[in-house]
């Protein structure tokens, strides 16, 4: 997600390096009109980091990536997730300047002709599924597809999404939105 907004600057910055884009599970910033922002418990934990413990702000970021029954109904994952997430939680802090900056990531997002491939998840409370509107308004060669589940769909639906990305790289032309059901 983080990776999308920083992939959305380095294409307009470095066209010439870039073939296809893909976006998952990010918006197209703060900035952009026609972003929606997360839904306010996350912005709330996000602004209130620094109230919160580490665990609190991993336990939040796990229920906001998997689902808020992840820990109960798969306590093993949830486990591992949660201390891989604990050795990097640290960094969550760091995203709140860039998911509320003002200043878009791309001047002229018309002026971006590569294909671009959007897949949103449709219950992420991160970056919730109404973003893919402004991505098929914005980019002017621009597909969406939506997975079922949350913020870490790519990790729940691997197979799902690796094979949205691969029929994207694999087609050179522009299918209209889908929604791919796990």
């Amino acid at each position: 997600s983080m990776g999308g907004l920083i992939s959305q600057r380095f294409v307009a910055n470095h066209p010439e390096r870039v073939e296809r884009l893909v976006l998952m599970n990010c918006s197209l910033g703060s900035g952009h009109t026609g972003t929606l922002l997360p839904a306010p418990a996350v912005i709330n934990m996000f602004l209130f980091a620094a109230a919160l413990t580490e665990e609190d702000c991993v336990r939040n970021a796990l229920d906001y990536n998997f689902g808020p029954d992840f820990e109960q109904s798969d306590p093993e994952s949830y486990a591992w997730w949660f201390d891989y997430t604990m050795k990097n939680a640290s960094g969550i802090p760091s995203q709140i300047p860039i998911m509320v900056s003002d200043e878009a990531l791309i001047e002229d997002y018309s002026a971006v002709e590569h294909p671009v491939l959007g897949i949103l998840s449709t219950d992420d409370p991160i970056t919730p599924p109404g973003n893919g509107e402004a991505f098929v308004e914005s980019f002017p060669n621009a597909e969406v597809a939506y997975v079922d589940g949350y913020h870490a769909s790519m990790v729940i639906h691997p197979e799902e999404v690796k094979q949205l990305i691969s029929d994207f790289v694999d087609d050179r032309t522009v299918r209209t939105s889908r929604r791919v059901a796990a």
